[in-house]
């Protein structure tokens, strides 16, 4: 099946924020959407309750509750919605079979219908919307939902005898928080740029092994971090890991398309590997002279594998991931 065209992008992303939201108001009356709207984009379209099952190319908005389905045609509107809260699964990058030559990364939904039956809907937003509509869903899903949480479980290599306990786990973009409350920045942050492993483990707690994210993440200073967690509610769980493993997955492949040198294998080991990452410390370790070791820095900068400071050179998250990948 042929694509279908995207329309001319005369409008500007506000103007059809606006006049989408004002013709759901007023076709479909205020509990049509819950404001603050926090995406809406144009989007190929395909569900089980819209249009006949047909695949559309309308508008997809997420409000604070519900996502929505939406066609204007000639002034003909049709719309179809479900809440956040019915959602049971979602699975960023599948593509129906008969859908392929139609959608290239999209997102599909199972939601529970009001007869308890499942329902299905898949949707790919223009461009690259698909991460920003993620990362907004994100945000309202962990509204504060409790987790269990033990944090750090390790520090650098050393293992700790930290305890999970169970508190409000909140997104802002592309980060998470925990142990403050819902204004950001009062709590411990794990940014999503930082994140350079993720697994799933078993975590114990009162007597049982629960399923629960393992996330080992770099700070600002000091060695890199391990948390654990795992949202209380297995829906909550399972969608929050969907979309972080995405993101995550999203990174390694960028990873895996990285091509080293044998001298920048060698540079990255001795950065990695020693405490000294001072560009005289780093000469020396590598018997390099200043200006081959200069000449080293900018590449691997370029490349996004270590930046600078005033004071020292570090491995970027980028930089991290290809030694927990065994790319080097």
């Amino acid at each position: 099946m042929d694509s279908l065209p995207w329309p001319d992008d005369t409008d500007s992303a506000a103007e059809r924020q606006v006049t989408t939201k004002h013709r759901l108001i007023t076709d479909g009356g205020t509990d049509a959407i819950t404001e603050p709207v926090s995406v809406v984009t144009d989007a190929v379209v395909i569900a089980d309750d819209f249009a006949d099952g047909e695949l559309q190319r309308g508008r997809v908005v997420l409000g604070q509750e519900e996502i929505v389905f939406f066609t204007d045609t000639d002034g003909e509107s049709e719309w179809f919605r479900f809440g956040l809260d019915s959602i049971t699964d979602l699975a960023p990058g599948y593509i129906p079979a008969p859908y392929a030559d139609a959608f290239t990364d999209s997102i599909a939904f199972s939601y529970r219908k009001d007869d308890e039956d499942q329902g299905t809907a898949v949707f790919e937003p223009h461009g690259t919307a698909i991460r920003r509509f993620l990362i907004a869903l994100l945000s309202q899903i962990l509204d504060g939902k409790d987790a269990l949480i033990a944090h750090p479980t390790e520090r650098g290599t050393q293992e700790t005898d930290v305890e999970p306990e169970i508190i409000p786990l909140y997104a802002h973009p592309y980060e998470l928080e925990f142990g403050g409350d819902s204004d950001r920045g009062t709590g411990t942050t794990i940014k999503f740029s930082s994140i350079i492993h993720l697994e799933e483990i078993r975590l114990y707690y009162e007597g049982s092994h629960h399923l629960a994210l393992s996330i080992r993440h770099l700070q600002t200073i000091g060695p890199p971090l391990t948390t654990e967690l795992r949202l209380v509610r297995d829906r909550h769980h399972i969608l929050v890991k969907r979309i972080l493993m995405w993101e995550y997955n999203r990174r390694v492949r960028k990873i895996r398309e990285i091509a080293l040198t044998p001298e920048e294998k060698e540079f990255l080991r001795a950065l990695h590997d020693s405490s000294k990452s001072r560009d005289t410390a780093l000469s020396a370790i590598l018997d390099k002279r200043p200006d081959e070791l200069t000449e080293m820095i900018s590449i691997l900068k370029n490349k996004g594998l270590i930046r600078e400071t005033s004071s020292r050179i570090k491995l970027t998250q980028t930089g991290y991931m290809l030694f927990t990948h065994e790319k080097i």
